[in-house]
């Protein structure tokens, strides 16, 4: 079915920001940029992008061989310093 929409010249036309990708080894190692953080250091990153990026979005790639409980316990962390917008990513 084909039904004209209306337009509005008010649309946001502010690209989302790209999200912040968040990596989790099969070691558990947390990495950002390629590069090896902590839990500690990856609250703060989350804080900094959100600051910059209020409405920017946070990506897990977890390495399939994890234990739930590692992705969990990540994904929480992340969450709990305000970010509320993560993201588990899978391959299809």
């Amino acid at each position: 079915m084909s039904v004209p929409l209306p337009r509005t010249d008010n649309a946001s036309k502010e690209k989302s920001p790209d999200p912040m990708l968040v990596g989790l080894n099969k070691q558990g190692q947390i990495l950002l940029k390629n590069q090896t953080v902590s839990e500690k250091e990856l609250a703060q990153q989350v804080v900094a992008y959100l600051e910059k990026h209020p409405k920017g979005a946070i990506v897990l790639r977890a390495d399939k061989q994890l234990t739930y409980e590692k992705v969990v316990q990540v994904f929480s962390a992340v969450q709990l310093v305000g970010g509320d917008r993560v993201s588990l990513a899978v391959e299809q």
